[in-house]
């Protein structure tokens, strides 16, 4: 597996509020609605989006649970892993996901070994279809 690239990933207007009411809900009050906004701006600010490619083998049955980044001070059970990881294109080992919390300066864990990532850039043309859906 390769990193082709890394993203970062903004939001639009119709994202953000969703995200905000999928993790703090609808009915809020003022305060309760301006933490809220605050808590979900943290969460896009380090969301990215990656592109990886895989050099040989069926991605498919692929454990993506096993790429992650060694934060020694995040227990293992803690720590991040790729979320909606999804196919990118015709290219069968072409593939994207999001990276909650993602600390840039340090490598991607995989069972490939570590890699450094790539200085972020803008998402690709090839990739603006993909939309972000928080987990709930």
């Amino acid at each position: 597996m390769t990193i082709k690239g890394v993203y970062k990933y903004i939001p639009t207007e119709d994202e953000f509020r969703i995200t905000l009411e999928t993790q703090c809900g609808r009915d809020l009050s003022w305060w309760q609605r301006k933490k809220a906004e605050k808590q979900v701006r943290d969460h896009f600010e380090h969301l990215y989006l990656i592109e990886v490619h895989f050099e040989s083998g069926d991605p498919r049955p692929f454990d993506w649970g096993r790429i992650t980044q060694n934060l020694s001070n995040v227990p293992p059970s803690n720590r991040q892993d790729p979320w909606d990881e999804q196919q990118v294109g015709s290219d069968p080992k072409d593939w994207a996901f999001y990276f909650h919390f993602l600390e840039i300066g340090l490598p991607l864990s995989t069972p490939a070994g570590d890699m450094d990532l790539p200085k972020p850039s803008p998402i690709p043309e090839h990739l603006a279809s993909i939309r972000y859906e928080a987990p709930g």
